[in-house]
């Protein structure tokens, strides 16, 4: 039971790294030093069944919470791929791409997007959505535990 004051996670199940044994470190490399890619230098890892649940909640919510980039308002919080990974912004508004007939600029805290107008685009549940439906669901897997956090 949460009070007004708490909030839930979702914690994935991990285990120890078996590339570097669990210090986060392996081999020498010019970029990185000696970071352990397999667990990028935490010393643990999604379990088998840590990363089937993780990935089972992710498609669950990028399933639930898509929605075509000219349905994205000012104030809506998104999240979207980059090279680096999965970036998460607030959009500060949306328009229309003057150079590029048939795309949407979404225009972010910490920069812009150009998206096609028929693209998906994942909004980031509300807390009070991620409590109701993304809880409930991955509670179905034995490889995510839910946790309560101040």
């Amino acid at each position: 039971m949460t009070t007004s004051s708490s909030f839930l996670r979702i914690v994935f199940e991990k285990e120890t790294c078996g590339r570097c044994g669990g210090c986060g470190n392996y081999s020498y490399c010019q970029q990185y030093g000696t970071m352990c890619f397999g667990c990028n230098g935490t010393g643990k890892r999604l379990s088998r069944r840590g990363k089937i649940a993780s990935q089972k909640v992710q498609a669950f919510k990028v399933d639930r919470y898509s929605v075509p980039a000219t349905e994205i308002e000012p104030g809506d919080r998104i999240v979207y791929s980059m090279l680096e990974g999965r970036k998460r912004a607030t959009v500060v508004a949306v328009k229309a791409d003057p150079l590029n007939e048939g795309h949407v600029h979404i225009e972010t805290k910490t920069g812009g997007l150009g998206v096609l107008v028929d693209s998906l685009v994942e909004k980031i549940p509300t807390v009070q959505q991620f409590a109701d439906e993304v809880i409930p669901y991955a509670r179905r897997f034995k490889g995510a535990t839910i946790e309560e956090i101040q």
